[in-house]
């Protein structure tokens, strides 16, 4: 019985995570979001605009410059390298001339 009633309750909380049932769908592009915030971000900010950040090492590009350096981190294994920095271009120079 104890076990029936753990799998009932893991049913109604994957039930409860349904997109399909709470879900916020843009109307441009198709793009579904579960909180309403997250569409509204979509559409002010994503939808039908360019991306504005670019990776320096591979052709990825994003709306946020968070999801760029969480990128670069992440596939890269390196910390972005600030363009405000004053041994910004020493360290992009250093950069190049390692890849190669």
């Amino acid at each position: 019985e104890v076990f029936m009633a753990a799998q009932d309750a893991v049913g109604a909380h994957r039930d409860s995570q349904d997109l399909s049932i709470t879900s916020h769908r843009c109307f441009q592009c198709g793009k579904i979001y579960k909180h309403r915030r997250g569409l509204m971000r979509h559409v002010r900010f994503e939808c039908g605009k360019e991306p504005l950040e670019f990776c320096n090492y591979c052709h990825y590009k994003t709306h946020h410059a968070c999801h760029l350096s969480r990128h670069i981190r992440n596939v890269h294994n390196k910390s972005k390298i600030n363009k405000n920095d004053p041994d910004y271009f020493k360290k992009i120079k250093s950069f190049y001339m390692n890849e190669k």
